[in-house]
């Protein structure tokens, strides 16, 4: 009798399917490539017998950084038509276009309109062109459109609720790389405003598939893909047979990851799946979606895209098969359906194939295993040497790249710090252009993008470091940071020459005012530079808090992110009358539990500091 699946991993018969039986149902030999090491949950750990590895490469030096394999080269830019500022008039065009592609499906595939509030706003000043009316008057008709600027507390992404409406809210930066392509920009508000709908239409609990990213369920997420891939492609008893594979290696891998994270899994395949599948039958005809599918599926293998790549594309080809037949597979569909399931019942499998049964080579396994192994070799370097190159307080170059730049062709890694990106590069913003050959980036938590500048030149407007190269336009320069207390910094970024007297405003030795404040400066009609202590605001913002009232007329704020969170002001020309302060470019007005009072150091001696505090 065979041993119960449940107490072998799903990896450990994909191993001794590769040494032997493959070979014993007489298709070819399989090359041993690697071994994995799984966890099974039920109800005991195994491990896979371990095959002959490559030789171990030397430790990686952070200086220089090596290169590993043929450079990736990409060059990145932004069309013309949006490089400089937000355009209404554009923003107002896009939006004609997707209502026009809403109106043309008339409900037809999801049985409601797709027609759904949407808003295109910048990022910076927050101004916005929406599609339709808000019932508070945020919106006004001009020109023929509904302009305004997006409320201080609202953020981006779907289900923005407001005005009386609940929003799709969409940054002008997706449309950086797109402008002159109507197809890929209807690509992106098609999906983007599916996901405004979808709390209309599905119930359930929406999960986030932390385990997608694992060696074993990277291999096997792309065997189930490439067989869904081949039923598309094929008919018949051909199409059958490929369905049955794909879904007897899904069952496998569910059966040795927790139940938990089944339920992630498939729950996460509805929420990106079916607005991926929306996008496809909304934009595309069915040779390119075949196309565009094998397109992802090969460009993802051994880099960091594919864990994501899985939700999307996978399940888009589920709900593709289940078109083909006569089931009405969207009734009843939520965040708690199994899209396999569903297709299995569609397709009347009731038993499904034990993996030793099944040419996994039919699913391009050897190329699939091939290159994932070469990939998690690489990501555990670029990890170490990341960890190396942006520890805490190491130097760095800070440059305005817009904050979802792409960087498609590129290794890009999530570790502690944040995003890193990895490869041989150009990038042309409005700051100039920067190199990087074999090297990183980093762009952390609400900050920009990062090179390591332990090895900084600057000559003029061309700076260099260890491995990139940075050309800056007019009007830009490079500045060293400054800590709280005006300190210099081993840290460096990238500002508009126009903003360095707001730099320097706060990094001299001068009297503030410090005021508790942890929520969002209104940036409205406002700039803002971000420091290593906090952002610089530049406009007439007026703060409305616990404290009370801040009115800013025409001058700098520093908001400080660092222990407790408050805003700055020049306090050199403070005049105090009671509860109401001023200031030579701001007024203060204290709510009665508050008080202003000098600060003093640990010896109490007074400071040339103000603070404001709440009465205890």
């Amino acid at each position: 009798m065979k041993k119960p699946f449940l107490r072998v991993t799903y990896f450990l018969l994909i191993t001794a399917l590769t040494i032997g039986s493959i070979t014993a149902c007489g298709r070819r030999e399989a090359d041993t490539y690697y071994s994995y090491t799984t966890e099974n949950y039920y109800p005991q750990n195994e491990t896979a017998t371990p095959l002959p590895q490559p030789e171990e490469e030397p430790p990686i030096e952070p200086y220089p950084i090596h290169i590993y394999e043929e450079p990736q080269l990409i060059t990145i830019t932004t069309p013309t038509a949006v490089r400089t500022n937000f355009s209404p008039d554009l923003a107002v065009q896009y939006l004609a276009e997707i209502e026009a592609l809403w109106a043309a499906d008339d409900g037809a595939l999801w049985g409601t309109s797709l027609n759904t509030p949407f808003i295109v706003t910048d990022r910076i000043t927050r101004q916005a062109v929406a599609n339709m009316p808000d019932y508070d008057g945020i919106f006004s008709y001009e020109n023929g459109m509904y302009i305004g600027y997006l409320p201080d507390n609202i953020f981006f992404g779907a289900n923005q609720e407001f005005g009386g409406r609940t929003w799709y809210v969409l940054l002008w930066d997706y449309f950086f790389y797109i402008a002159d392509d109507e197809t890929q920009r209807l690509r992106v508000m098609s999906h983007a405003s599916f996901h405004n709908i979808q709390p209309n239409l599905f119930r359930g609990r929406i999960g986030w598939p932390s385990h997608a990213d694992r060696r074993e369920s990277r291999l096997s997420t792309f065997l189930e893909m490439y067989a869904l891939l081949a039923a598309l492609n094929s008919h018949g008893e051909e199409r059958l047979s490929a369905i049955h594979d794909a879904l007897s290696i899904r069952a496998a891998r569910h059966q040795s990851i927790r139940p938990s994270e089944v339920m992630d899994e498939t729950g996460h395949e509805i929420l990106e799946g079916t607005a991926q599948y929306t996008e496809y039958m909304l934009t595309l005809e069915m040779d390119e979606i075949l196309l565009d599918i094998r397109q992802v599926l090969d460009s993802s293998l051994g880099t960091s895209r594919a864990g994501f790549t899985f939700a999307y594309h996978g399940a888009a080809m589920y709900a593709l098969l289940l078109n083909e037949f006569d089931v009405n597979w969207k009734d009843g569909l939520g965040f708690n359906s199994d899209l396999g399931s569903l297709l299995k019942e569609a397709v009347g499998i009731t038993e499904l194939r034990p993996l030793e049964e099944i040419n996994l080579f039919s699913y391009e396994y050897e190329k699939i295993a091939t290159i994932e192994e070469i990939w998690f070799e690489r990501h555990d370097r670029i990890v170490a040497n990341a960890r190396t190159l942006f520890a805490f307080g190491s130097p760095s170059l800070e440059i305005p790249f817009p904050a979802d730049m792409p960087f498609p062709t590129l290794d890009q890694v999530f570790v502690s710090m944040g995003l890193v990106v990895y490869g041989t590069f150009e990038a042309t913003g409005l700051f100039g252009q920067l190199s990087i050959t074999n090297g990183y980036m980093l762009h952390g938590s609400g900050r920009p993008h990062r090179v390591c500048a332990a090895d900084i030149e600057i000559n003029g407007d061309r700076i260099t470091g260890s491995y990139w190269e940075l050309t800056l336009n007019d009007g830009f320069n490079v500045v060293q940071d400054t800590g709280i207390h005006g300190t210099s910094l081993d840290s460096f970024r990238v500002v508009r020459t126009e903003h360095i007297s707001a730099l320097e405003f706060f990094a001299a030795d001068r009297t503030f005012l410090d005021i508790p404040f942890t929520g969002f400066i209104p940036t409205t009609g406002a700039s803002y530079i971000p420091t290593p202590i906090g952002v610089v605001v530049i406009g007439s913002p007026e703060v409305i808090s616990g404290f009370g009232t801040l009115s800013v007329n025409d001058g700098y704020i520093l908001h400080i992110q660092q222990d407790n969170w408050s805003i700055r002001v020049c306090a050199e020309d403070i005049q105090i009358d009671g509860m109401h302060i001023t200031g030579g470019y701001w007024e203060l007005t204290l709510n009665n539990n508050y008080e202003l009072v000098q600060d003093t150091n640990i010896l109490g001696e007074v400071l040339d500091r103000f603070i404001v505090r709440q009465i205890q």
